[in-house]
């Protein structure tokens, strides 16, 4: 009988163990979980940097020139091709400025007018780069991948605020040299906009 007795307050205390861990693991899982669960997800909540950048101005995107005729040095403010753009940092990113480039992708060009005859110029209208430029001019000469990059240091742009360029391309004329196989090439490329976020 004793035997029995022994038997009974060991299974009691056995369970009474149980019970008590399943108890203290039970509060302990509560605990932590009330931790790691935020009653308030606005104090923690993490916001991804939304940049919106547009380019507005070009009818498709798209710059072309065709038969071109040669233009003199000087006249090349008055009867280059013209296309006017502008870059808005819009009301709808949630970062102070942005830095972007633009450039020219899927360029399609004649072999004839890869050459440095064949002139473009980038003029910032309103602001300068960060090197205080507002003119950056260049050729065709040296394009790879069909792809060209117009600024090589970025353009800076607070919110709410917008750039205005103007691209001007044109065969220069040089009256010492036989250019003859710089006419009937086509030209076409589409203007494109890479930006990031300002980190100061």
């Amino acid at each position: 009988m004793e035997k029995k007795q022994k038997n009974v307050k060991l299974i009691s205390l056995c369970s009474i163990l149980i019970l008590l861990l399943a108890v203290i693991i039970g509060f302990s899982y509560a605990y932590f979980q009330n931790i790691l669960v935020n009653d308030n997800p606005t104090e923690t909540k993490i916001k991804s940097p939304v940049l919106d950048l547009d380019i507005t101005g070009l009818s498709n995107d798209y710059i072309e020139l065709s038969n071109a005729s040669l233009i003199n040095p000087e006249d090349t403010q008055t009867k280059a091709s013209e296309y006017s753009f502008e870059i808005s940092h819009t009301k709808f990113s949630n970062v102070d400025a942005a830095i972007y480039y633009l450039n020219l992708t899927d360029i399609q060009i004649s072999d004839n007018l890869k050459s440095s005859y064949f002139k473009w110029s980038l003029e910032q209208n309103n602001t300068k780069d960060i090197d205080n430029q507002n003119i950056i001019t260049g050729d065709f000469s040296q394009i790879e991948d069909n792809y060209l990059k117009l600024n090589k240091k970025a353009f800076v742009l607070p919110n709410e605020n917008t750039d205005t360029y103007t691209l001007k391309i044109w065969l220069e004329n040089d009256p010492n040299v036989n250019q003859n196989d710089l006419l009937n090439g086509n030209f076409s490329a589409k203007l494109t906009l890479e930006g990031y976020v300002k980190v100061d």
